[in-house]
């Protein structure tokens, strides 16, 4: 683990980010092959998994794509991006979006030794789902921030959505879900990773939040608790957490062209973006 987490800081022509690097070895992290285990005794006994190499994990197939979002969230601040891009190539014959969907959420919490088992003091949330229409929302209310909200909105990491007996590895991709770990990285853990396939959803819960007429919206939130709000306030500082969130879309059927179509998408609707800079390495052979 040791020599992938040098190997990404190395090979990343970037200012070195230890939240970065363990949010990218947790993302791509796998279970070992033929291993058969109830998902929540993988997660209980193997956590995460184990880390794939340097090379898969910042090198992306044209039939997928990664984001990464690095910021900092300020208590009483939040992030929600309206008509967030999905692949249009991501449509099935029958008009509802399809494809596999990898998101992992890591953020420094704010920590007391002195709280037993309640030392992490700070969480954040992470939505990610499909939404009918926007509506406009009353600001004079203390608890509304944005005056614009979604309407009729889903979020899809829900593990509820889908069919119990799709749970586990798909024979034909080995894409191995994960809803369980929603269980595993409950509130006021540091480490969310949730995995699901869209083809997984019960059919009632497909025909109301997967067509293709819907939009898609991403929302992150923070959450403090009582004791370090009140000695943020007694301290006169300011509440906030650093964190790390990675969002892999993919086509199972790896024919999709997924990275080009997303990338088109984020310019077109003015979404700052820019790629991962990658040192380049020159190989000299030996004659």
């Amino acid at each position: 683990m040791s020599r992938i987490a040098a190997e990404l800081a190395f090979m990343m022509h970037e200012d070195f980010d230890a939240l970065l690097i363990k949010a990218l070895m947790i993302h791509y992290a796998k279970y070992p092959v033929g291993i058969k285990m109830k998902m929540t005794d993988k997660v209980a006994q193997m956590g995460f998994g184990m880390p794939v190499g340097a090379n898969e994990i910042l090198y992306n197939s044209p039939d997928e794509i990664t984001l990464i979002l690095r910021d900092t969230l300020e208590k009483g601040n939040f992030i929600e991006m309206f008509d967030f891009p999905f692949p249009t190539s991501l449509v099935d014959e029958n008009g509802f979006f399809r494809g596999q969907i990898i998101l992992t959420m890591v953020n420094k919490s704010l920590v007391d030794d002195k709280q037993a088992g309640e030392y992490c003091q700070s969480n954040i949330d992470v939505f990610f789902g499909t939404y009918e229409t926007e509506k406009e929302r009353d600001v004079t209310k203390p608890t509304i921030k944005n005056p614009r909200g979604v309407d009729v909105n889903q979020n899809l990491l829900s593990d509820s959505l889908y069919s119990a007996s799709a749970k586990g590895i798909h024979p034909v991709t080995g894409f191995e879900r994960e809803c369980t770990l929603v269980k595993y990285g409950k509130k006021f853990h540091p480490v969310k990773k949730y995995a699901i396939d869209l083809a997984d959803m019960t059919p009632s819960n497909r025909d109301k939040w997967l067509p293709s007429t819907r939009k898609w919206y991403l929302k992150i939130e923070g959450l403090y608790r009582d004791f370090i709000e009140k000695e943020a306030v007694k301290k006169d500082f300011q509440l906030s957490q650093e964190y790390c969130m990675i969002l892999t879309i993919r086509d199972p059927e790896r024919i999709a062209p997924v990275y080009d179509e997303v990338t088109q998408q984020l310019t077109t609707r003015n979404f700052i973006h820019h790629d991962v800079r990658v040192r380049n390495v020159v190989h000299v052979a030996n004659e």
